[in-house]
């Protein structure tokens, strides 16, 4: 009822008649990856294919390195979430130029293994990494997993599948469990398992190659942990950043803020910042293009008082990620106000 089978069905089956993306969207959650994605269609880009019928979802995100597929993440069928080559060939006919394909799933900038993947079938790729800071990014991912979770019991489901003492009473508590060995262990194992997914063929081979290959075990899926563990690994970008860093050069990287996407023209702003890592993504800054603002979609809403996490709550939190803000700076050239 709310996924398209017979759809991915099919796009697994035509896998070696399908394009790669030319950049992606990595993250991170609640930084206004929906919104820059929303911008990028409207200026003609073609998103990715999505299994969940979720209007937010739908030509935004693949979900593919997050596991969504059942754990299947080999990069042999990775392009079943991009167009046909032929309807790429006859869009350039008709309009005299190659659509820019992207892929904007949020949760790839944090999957422990998606970067050694992504990197074995896109290499060249141009990669957008937005950043907002730490501790809002966390009270809008708390309010939205908890608010998830309030709907679902009101729904009558249950939680006895469930690990012990989780949900995490507290924002606070939360990201202090995201940061016990417990957690980081699991990260490891992520890590270790992403190894396994490409084996002695390092990502060659289609479709077969994929279903034969490892999967990425349902415990770390799509956060090893649970959505409310990854609080430490989502606020300190710099130690996501240089993971990509190990299979991609500096120049394939762009990095913006939240509040730049928040300002006017901001999202046309970064669209050109792309376009100059590759001659593949020049459309973006082709003469037209209008300087459109962003939409603001799917704002986090306000959780009960008792779950809503305090002024000096995210005071403490902002004062934990100092040195890895102070990283993430170097990253990206300059001093953050963070």
């Amino acid at each position: 009822m709310i996924t398209r089978p017979l759809e991915a069905v099919w796009r697994f089956l035509t896998v070696p008649l399908r394009v790669y993306p030319d950049f992606l969207l990595l993250g991170e959650v609640r930084t206004g990856t929906t919104s820059m994605a929303a911008y990028l269609r409207s200026i003609g880009c073609i998103g990715p294919f999505s299994a969940w019928i979720q209007p937010l979802a739908n030509d935004k995100e693949s979900l593919y390195f997050a596991g969504h597929y059942f754990g299947l993440v080999h990069p042999g069928a990775y392009r079943m979430c991009f167009p046909l080559k032929f309807t790429m060939w006859l869009s350039e006919k008709w309009y005299g130029a190659r659509p820019v394909v992207f892929d904007g799933c949020a949760s790839h900038l944090t999957a422990p293994w998606a970067a050694r993947l992504i990197s074995a079938v896109c290499p060249e790729a141009t990669l957008l990494v937005i950043v907002r800071k730490p501790e809002e990014q966390h009270r809008s991912w708390w309010r939205l997993e908890r608010n998830a979770i309030i709907w679902g019991k009101s729904m009558g489901m249950g939680e006895d599948f469930l690990m012990k003492n989780y949900p995490p009473k507290s924002l606070l508590d939360a990201v202090s469990w995201s940061k016990t060995d417990e957690v980081e262990a699991l990260y490891r194992e992520g890590e270790s398992a992403g190894e396994e997914v490409l084996g002695s063929r390092g990502g060659r081979g289609g479709l077969l190659a994929a279903l034969l290959a490892p999967r990425i075990d349902e415990r770390l899926l799509p956060f090893p942990g649970g959505q409310l563990l990854a609080f430490s690994r989502m606020g300190n970008y710099a130690q996501n950043i240089r993971r990509y860093l190990k299979f991609f050069k500096p120049e394939q990287l762009v990095i913006a803020e939240t509040q730049e996407l928040a300002k006017p023209g901001g999202a046309a702003a970064v669209a050109r910042r792309l376009a100059a890592r590759s001659a593949a993504l020049a459309a973006l800054q082709a003469e037209g293009v209008p300087p459109a603002d962003v939409p603001r979609l799917n704002e986090s809403a306000l959780l009960p008082p008792d779950l809503e996490p305090s002024e000096e709550d995210l005071r403490q939190i902002a004062r934990g990620y100092r040195e890895a803000n102070e990283e993430l700076g170097l990253l990206m050239g300059r001093r953050l106000d963070w």
